[in-house]
Formats: C-alpha cells, structure tokens, sequence
C-alpha cells in the first residue's frame, strides 16, 4: 500500500471513529453514573457502562497504534481538544448550544463528558500519538537491497590468494638458513653383507711370518 493510499484510509477511520468515541464514552459515563447512585451490583447499568468504557478505552488504543496512518488519531483528537477548548474558554455559550441538543441519555453523558474537561484530556492523548514522524513515514514492502559482491567479502574476512595453476598446490617448505644438513654414511645394498667381525686366524699367521722360523725348522736343516 502507498503512502497516500495509507493516509487516505487514516483519515476515512479517524472521520468515523470520533462519533463513535465520542458516543461510547458518553452512554458509558452515564451508565456509570446511574450506578452509582443505585449500587446494584448486578444492575444492568453496571454491566453496560463497564463494557462501553472499556469499548472505548480498545478504540482509543488502536487508533493511537502505529499500524494505522497519524490521521486516525490526529482528526479525533483534534475535534476532542478543540471542543474542550471551546469549553474552558467559554462554557455558558458552549451550555447553550449543546445542552439541549442532543436525546436524554447522550445529553446527560455529554454534560459528564466535557464541562469536568474529559473530552480534553483524550483529545490531547490522541493529538501526542500523532506526532511521532515513524507513523508519518510507509513501511518498508520490497526485498532488502542486495549486498554488493566486495562488501559481502569483506565481512567475511580476507580471501586466500588463488593458487599458480603451473605449480602444484602443495605448502611450500621453509628455507633452511644454514644449508642442506650433511649427508650421513652411505648405506649398503641389500646384498653386500659386511661381516661383523674380521678373521682372527689370518691375522695370527701374519703374525707367526713376523717372528720369523720355527724351532722345528731350524733343528732340521731350516735357516
């Protein structure tokens, strides 16, 4: 709904509602008032009175609400405070000219409603919760505004940089800052097998060539 559409729909409920307010509110306080001067608990009059009090207290509530258009409660409550102003300023004219204008029991309402300065004091409510610019201003109706693509990134951190397509997408190594380490001894092959230990004989008879001839040798004819 546009705001103009919105406004004109405020305007066509705040024309109705300020005599139907206005009626509730006087057979309301003159049901409440006969009551009060009998104390029927269960009375006809008590029950009734409370019920178009409390009529009226909804209404005045959903016309000072915020889903309506300011117009709803502005033109009420401007017609109820310049009534009561009309009232305070000049009350015998005001007393004849609607003191015997409307039938009995809206009559004797109406005299409850506006000499003790009620109708003001609603019609100045109504006038407060017409104010705010928030009811002046249409909702919003279409999709929030997209996001652009780099404020979207942004929120949601720093990209990684994409990755060189000739090269593999492996972590690089650190560099080592004092070179290569040095290469160990170098292993042998499955099949050359180191003995353990050497030969001790052979290393017996280099000894006994050494020395040089035996006792033997020399007995019988050796050097």
């Amino acid at each position: 709904m546009s705001n103009g559409a919105r406004h004109g729909l405020g305007a066509v409920v705040g024309l109705i509602a300020t005599p139907v307010l206005a009626g509730t509110l006087m057979l309301g306080l003159e049901r409440a008032v006969r009551y009060a001067r009998t104390f029927e608990l269960m009375s006809l009059e008590r029950t009734a009175g409370l019920a178009l009090l409390v009529a009226a207290a909804a209404l005045v509530g959903l016309l000072a609400g915020s889903r309506l258009s300011p117009l709803a409660s502005l033109i009420p409550g401007a017609a109820f405070s310049l009534h009561g102003l009309a009232w305070l300023l000049s009350p015998t004219i005001m007393l004849d000219i609607f003191g015997d204008l409307l039938p009995g029991p809206l009559n004797r309402g109406y005299l409850l409603l506006e000499p003790q300065g009620v109708g003001t004091l609603l019609g100045v409510a109504l006038l407060v919760a017409s104010f705010p610019p928030s009811r002046w201003r249409s909702g919003r109706t279409g999709p929030p505004p997209a996001v652009p693509p780099h404020a979207a990134m942004a929120s949601q951190g720093a990209v990684p940089p994409l990755a060189d397509p000739g090269r593999p997408d492996r972590p690089e190594r650190p560099a080592m800052p004092f070179g290569p380490p040095p290469a160990g001894p170098p292993r042998s092959g499955p099949g050359q097998d180191t003995p353990p230990h050497p030969p001790h004989r052979a290393a017996r008879h280099d000894d006994d060539d050494d020395e040089g001839p035996g006792e033997w040798t020399r007995i019988y004819g050796g050097r």
